[in-house]
């Protein structure tokens, strides 16, 4: 076994048979069981223990007391040694008896019992069939099919257990029977957790002991006879024949004298009762429990481990408890489940049961109190968070406008550098947003270039109609094309179109480099190439002449109309 087993993955299996008790410790890996060592103990004769008193037909049984002042109890010392040398701390105890300690029955279920009223009619049944009054902590059930009930009866508590509930190696606790079973139980629980039968098959397991032989009959997996102990066991190996035609009496009364299959477990093989049964059955198919699906190490110890069967499938049991294999069978006395109980309350650990569900309720109530203010505060940070979302999202936005500005102007610059005579264009454009800002009532609206002129057309809109001649004489080479009323609010707005021819010569009379050029002009002469056009505004006149201002008033007069 591994050095790292923890301690709740081992159980002590054992099984008593006769005077002779069988040793299996038994460690879980996962899902896989290892033996770490088996053992041997021929017991002190005793005649029966503590039978429960006929008196108690009327339930007054005080079956779970352990008492032992009436019979004398035998000196169990070697056993208590043969316990300590095979302890692994923390393991627990299995245990499987056989007769007269327990009994095994096979009863037939009444599918009109409901509850509680199948446990009180198999305890009726069990307790005359053995002629002793029986409790309900004596007893335990388990279905086999729709039609069958296997039961189990604790009919004496042995004196054995308080030797195995006492504590061993360096534990002061009691050591925990965890599980009590019999061996005819822990018989076919090894074998349904070895072999598959199909449903229907005849099966005959036969064991052969030390004292006695144990025969039964399934059909498929499911445990359909169990016939009287056969008393005779391995020690009479010279009478297997006979042995032999006892078994066949058996299954005779059992009603399946053939079997398809026959599972041969303990002393039975080695005896030679395989070739026995052959004789008669030469069809039948034959499996071991010599064998068995568990790990263990290769020594000289182990050798006849396929004797350690029960006490193995007891430590199984107790190990893999939620296997379908096994019929689950548990006979534990109270007295013995309250010892090894390792919560036992008195007042003092009700009282503190009772504090604690105070305290927490206690917490609940003020939880409970503050769920308003919390659920409000909430309320108020997701406002607060809805809000900080929306201002992110106007922050947003300016970044993405300034953004865009920053790219306007950084692509402005670079057509500034790309265009064919950039200054010509730059004069323009500083020419129209002079002219725009000195009247302070007009906006252009688009400015696209004309291809049958080669100028360009400037469209627009004011709320004044007298500053479109005005703007007309300051943005240069100008043809007046269309001028429309519209009225918008209670205002009228007036649309214009013009025709821009770009000079040839600049600087551009009333631009800022023509400002430039007059202010340098008495220092260093002309610098322009040409004289200067005679379109715009010069010098200081800010209104054009009178005669084109009336031609043009004139005609928008008769566009408007």
């Amino acid at each position: 076994m591994a050095s790292n087993q923890k301690a709740s993955d081992v159980c002590i299996g054992l099984s008593l048979e006769g005077d002779l008790l069988r040793l299996a410790t038994v460690g879980k890996v996962g899902q896989k069981l290892e033996v770490m060592s088996v053992g041997t103990l021929e017991l002190p004769h005793h005649e029966v223990a503590f039978t429960a008193k006929s008196d108690s037909l009327d339930g007054s049984s005080d079956f779970g007391e352990l008492a032992s002042g009436d019979l004398d109890t035998p000196d169990y010392s070697e056993l208590h040694d043969f316990l300590q040398s095979n302890y692994v701390r923390g393991a627990t105890i299995a245990v499987s008896f056989s007769d007269p300690t327990v009994r095994t029955d096979i009863l037939d279920a009444d599918p009109k019992d409901k509850g509680s009223a199948v446990i009180d009619r198999i305890i009726a049944e069990v307790s005359k069939t053995n002629n002793i009054a029986l409790s309900k902590d004596q007893i335990d059930i388990a279905k086999i099919g729709d039609e069958k009930v296997l039961t189990a009866a604790l009919l004496e508590i042995p004196p054995i257990l308080s030797t195995l509930s006492a504590p061993l190696g360096v534990d002061k606790k009691p050591t925990k029977v965890t599980h009590i079973t019999t061996n005819d139980i822990a018989l076919v629980n090894i074998t349904r957790a070895h072999f598959r039968f199909k449903a229907g098959e005849v099966v005959h397991l036969i064991y052969v002991g030390k004292d006695e032989t144990r025969f039964y009959v399934l059909r498929g997996p499911d445990l359909h006879f169990i016939a009287p102990p056969i008393q005779q066991g391995a020690g009479n190996q010279e009478y297997v024949s006979m042995l032999n035609n006892r078994i066949e009496l058996a299954a005779e009364l059992a009603g399946f004298p053939k079997a398809d299959k026959v599972v041969l477990a303990g002393a039975a093989e080695s005896m030679g009762l395989r070739d026995e049964i052959l004789a008669n059955n030469p069809y039948a198919i034959f499996h071991s429990l010599t064998k068995l699906r568990v790990n263990h190490p290769k020594t000289e110890e182990f050798k006849d481990i396929h004797n350690f069967v029960l006490p193995i499938s007891a430590a199984w049991q107790k190990l893999l408890p939620k296997s379908e294999l096994f019929y689950d069978i548990n006979i534990v006395p109270p007295k013995i489940r309250q010892q090894t109980n390792t919560l036992q309350l008195k007042w003092h650990g009700f009282l503190l049961i009772f504090l604690i569900i105070a305290s927490v309720l206690g917490i609940g109530y003020q939880g409970v109190q503050n769920l308003g203010r919390i659920s409000a505060e909430r309320d108020a940070l997701n406002q607060e968070r809805a809000e900080l979302a929306r201002q992110q999202a106007l922050i947003d936005e300016i970044n993405t406008l300034e953004t865009r500005s920053t790219d306007i102007l950084s692509a402005a610059t670079t057509l500034d550098t790309l265009l064919i005579s950039s200054e010509r264009w730059s004069e323009t454009l500083d020419t129209l947003a002079n002219a725009t800002a000195s009247l302070g009532n007009v906006w252009f609206r688009e400015m696209r270039p004309e291809v049958e002129t080669g100028g360009y057309i400037l469209t627009g809109y004011s709320t004044s109609r007298g500053s479109i001649p005005s703007l007309s004489h300051r943005i240069g080479d100008t043809q007046l094309r269309e001028i429309t009323v519209e009225q918008i609010s209670e205002t009228k707005v007036y649309d214009f179109d013009f025709g821009l021819m770009l000079e040839e010569h600049y600087p551009y009379s009333g631009s800022r480099a023509h400002r430039w050029h007059d202010t340098i002009q008495t220092a260093i002469g002309d610098v322009a190439g040409g004289d200067a056009p005679i379109s715009g505004v010069t010098g200081d006149d800010d209104v054009p002449p009178p005669e084109e201002d009336e031609k043009l008033q004139q005609l928008m007069e008769d566009l408007s109309k």
